[in-house]
């Protein structure tokens, strides 16, 4: 499994809930759904930052969440399962740093 984490220049590694809904294969409206459920606790506006992306050919731009790396893990906590998941998650961020400290 092949996590997409990219680097964003105010949140730092995010991943998008569309890459969450692919590998989890989940619905992206689910995904949104349960993030949705999550930003209305308090304090964790910072961790899961709203979002928009176009596809291909269209105009129109349709709603993405990006989750900081806590914001991933506040949303994996909230779910169940997906264990293999959740450690390919955490690989990725692993390999990301190091490809980093190795470039300094």
């Amino acid at each position: 499994m092949n996590i997409t984490i990219q680097e964003n220049n105010k949140y730092g590694l995010v991943v998008s809930s569309r890459v969450i809904a692919k590998e989890l294969e989940k619905r992206h409206d689910h995904v949104i759904r349960d993030l949705e459920k999550i930003l209305e606790t308090p304090n964790v506006g910072s961790l899961i930052i709203p979002s928009f992306y176009r596809t291909q050919g269209q105009k129109r731009e349709y709603k993405e969440y990006l989750l900081t790396k806590d914001g991933f893990i506040l949303y994996m906590f909230n779910i169940q399962g997906y264990q293999d998941f959740k450690l390919a998650y955490i690989n990725s961020c692993l390999l990301y740093t190091s490809d980093a400290a190795d470039e300094l």
